[in-house]
């Protein structure tokens, strides 16, 4: 049978991976440089495609059993976990550090008191980074960490069935957490299954626990009676970027030497984290405004005409509420906006300086180092082809 492109190139990855695969099917055509056929990542997935004879693949590899299977295929590859990094193949993925400091801002932002997480620590280098970000940009606050192997108190009659085998372990972790609490879970399916255990607890979501994901998957995030928060990772863009790695590799050229990590795309905020938890009425109303108005170049003075009160109560008040000030809030919001403008659009940097409340290009770039430690052109090159 004749060949329908000039490589043939297996792709081994979860079925959900349905941006992956269109980030690659974006740099693999038109004209169409490979066939592709997505495998099974298990011995009988390896197998068929040891048949099939490909010149190169890409692999969502994390764990050193399917890198063992990969191997076995004795071609170029390109591994899109970013975690844990294997000799001989090339590696890209996303910033899982970065991924946990922007879901402990938005949750920090909210104005909640206590926080909590929930992943499988050991498992995944991802996850444990993802994780490891959430705890360390959280200032030295408590943060309560799932341990499957725990004994939580038992749990109040829950509503209805459990839907997986450890769902008690679960249940009875929700129901011990500190009320109101923010929830970071290290992916869409597991917070999935965290709101699920609200709903069968009767917790209010978002108003007892807010909750953000992260994966931005609709299968997961859509799917259910709360649309939940996730941190969106760019998977399109790593499938391209690792289409045209190991295009480079099956030509005869080298992996990369280093990991290749791209940026988070920032929080789609959805009805799971869509609360404003901030006991002072005044200062939930300085917020609203801030969030409102931010990128119209206020400053505090705007702020204490909407909210009368005085500059030192102010500061004082939102350092308590926020541990951040007034105007550290608001160029985190200027910033979150002009990063998702960067990405989305192709406005030039004097048009989101001044869209943004900077002003110039000089000053919104120097904010933007400090917070993403890259230059605004270089962060819209890592999404923007």
């Amino acid at each position: 049978m004749k060949p329908l492109a000039p490589h043939r190139v297996a792709l081994l990855v979860p079925k959900f991976a349905w941006a992956l695969r269109s980030g690659i099917a974006r740099f693999s055509g038109p004209p169409m440089l490979w066939d592709t056929i997505t495998y099974e990542r298990n011995d009988e997935g390896a197998a068929l495609a040891r048949h099939w004879k490909p010149h190169g693949m890409i692999g969502m590899l994390g764990r050193p059993d399917l890198m063992k299977r990969a191997r076995t295929l004795r071609t170029p590859l390109v591994n899109v976990h970013g975690g844990r990094r294997y000799e001989g193949a090339a590696q890209i993925g996303c910033d899982h550090h970065a991924i946990g400091r922007l879901a402990a801002e938005h949750l920090a932002s909210l104005g909640l008191a206590n926080f909590a997480c929930i992943g499988f620590p050991g498992e995944d280098p991802n996850l444990d980074h993802r994780l490891g970000g959430y705890i360390n940009s959280l200032d030295g606050k408590s943060v309560h960490v799932f341990d499957p192997k725990a004994k939580y108190p038992p749990c109040p009659q829950i509503r209805g069935t459990m839907i997986e085998p450890d769902d008690e372990g679960l249940h009875r972790w929700v129901s011990s957490l500190p009320k109101p609490c923010a929830v970071f879970a290290s992916g869409d399916m597991m917070a999935a299954r965290v709101l699920r255990s609200c709903l069968h607890l009767s917790v209010p979501v978002p108003e007892q626990i807010a909750i953000v994901g992260v994966g931005d998957m609709p299968e997961f995030c859509l799917d259910l009676p709360i649309a939940l928060s996730s941190v969106a990772v760019p998977w399109e863009q790593i499938g391209f970027e690792a289409g045209a790695i190991l295009n480079r590799m099956m030509a005869g050229g080298k992996p990369p030497e280093k990991t290749i990590l791209l940026a988070p795309l920032g929080v789609t905020v959805r009805r799971s984290s869509d609360v404003l938890a901030v006991s002072d009425r005044r200062i939930a109303e300085a917020l609203l405004f801030i969030r409102a108005h931010a990128c119209e170049h206020i400053g505090i003075p705007d702020i204490l005409k909407h909210v009368p009160m005085g500059r030192r109560v102010l500061e004082r008040k939102f350092r308590a509420a926020l541990n951040r000030s007034p105007h550290e809030e608001i160029l985190r919001v200027r910033l979150e906006k002009a990063s998702q403008l960067l990405i989305n659009t192709n406005l030039t940097l004097e048009v989101i300086a001044e869209d943004t409340g900077f002003g110039t290009p000089a000053r919104l770039s120097v904010e933007f180092k400090k917070r993403f430690e890259s230059s605004p052109g270089n962060y819209r090159k890592q999404f923007r082809k």
